[in-house]
C-alpha cells in the first residue's frame, strides 16, 4: 500500500493543523527523504500523523503530494484516510506521476471510464462517464454522465445527465439532466431539467422544469419554463417570476 500527503505550497499541513513537515530533498527515486515525525500513540482525527492513499480528496489549488512511509498505521474502515504514529516523507510526486492519480497539474488530458480527477494552473480535462472532476485556474472541462464537476476561473464547463457543476470567473457552463449549476462573473449558464441555477455578473441563464433561477445584475436575459422561479435581485425591490 502506498501512503501519500498532500500538503500546501510551503510544505506545512492544509486539512486540519498547520503542521510543518520535513521535506526530501531533491527529486525521483534519487531524493533524501525528510526528517522523521513521531509521536508517542496514534488516534483517528485525534492524534499522530494522517495520511491518504488518495491523493485527490485533499488536492487543493497548489497543493504538493508526496510518498510517506509510515510505522504504526490504522486504516479508517471504508476511507482512504490512515493515521500513523512514526512517518517521514520519501519523495514529491512530478506532474507526470500526478496525472496517473488523476491529478493534473499541466497540459492537456482526456480521461475515459469511472473518473475522479483534479486538475490544477492551465487545465483542460476531458472526463467521461460516471466522472468526478475538479478544475482550477484557465480550465476547460467536459465531464459526461453522472457528472460532478467544480472549475474555477475562466472556466468553460460542459457536464451532462446528473450533473452538479460549479464554475467561477468567466464561466460557460452547459448542465442537463438533472442540473444543479452555480456559475459567477460573466456567466452564460444553460441547466436542464429538474435544474437548479445560480448565475451572477452579466449572465444570461437559461433553466427548464422545476427550476429556480436567482440572477443579481440588470440587462440578463432567462428563459423559464415548467414551475422555474426567478428571483430579480439587481435592485432593492426584489420581483419574483414563476415559469409557464
Amino acid at each position: 500500500m502506498t501512503y501519500y500527503k498532500v500538503l500546501d505550497s510551503n510544505g506545512n499541513s492544509q486539512h486540519g493543523g498547520s503542521f510543518s513537515w520535513s521535506l526530501p530533498e531533491g527529486s525521483g527515486e534519487a531524493a533524501v527523504p525528510g526528517e522523521w515525525h513521531e509521536v508517542p500513540e496514534a488516534s483517528m482525527c485525534v492524534s499522530g500523523f494522517h495520511l491518504t492513499t488518495d491523493p485527490t480528496e485533499w488536492w487543493k489549488s497548489g497543493s504538493r503530494c508526496f510518498v510517506a512511509e509510515a510505522v504504526d498505521v490504522t486504516e479508517e474502515t471504508g476511507s482512504d484516510k490512515v493515521v500513523c504514529r512514526r512517518v517521514r516523507l520519501c519523495r514529491e510526486l512530478s506532474a507526470a506521476e500526478l496525472a496517473l492519480l488523476n491529478i493534473f497539474t499541466e497540459g492537456e488530458h482526456e480521461v475515459r471510464g469511472t473518473v475522479s480527477a483534479v486538475a490544477d494552473g492551465t487545465a483542460s480535462v476531458e472526463a467521461y462517464d460516471s466522472s468526478s472532476v475538479e478544475a482550477f485556474g484557465s480550465s476547460s472541462v467536459r465531464a459526461y454522465d453522472s457528472s460532478s464537476v467544480w472549475a474555477y476561473d475562466s472556466s468553460s464547463v460542459r457536464a451532462y445527465d446528473s450533473s452538479s457543476v460549479t464554475a467561477l470567473g468567466s464561466s460557460n457552463v452547459w448542465a442537463y439532466g438533472s442540473s444543479s449549476v452555480r456559475a459567477f462573473g460573466s456567466s452564460r449558464v444553460e441547466a436542464y431539467n429538474s435544474s437548479s441555477v445560480r448565475a451572477y455578473d452579466s449572465s444570461r441563464v437559461t433553466a427548464y422544469d422545476s427550476s429556480i433561477t436567482i440572477k443579481w445584475n440588470p440587462g440578463v436575459s432567462v428563459a423559464l419554463n415548467g414551475q422555474a422561479a426567478l428571483v430579480d435581485r439587481s435592485s432593492s425591490v426584489h420581483t419574483i417570476q414563476i415559469g409557464a
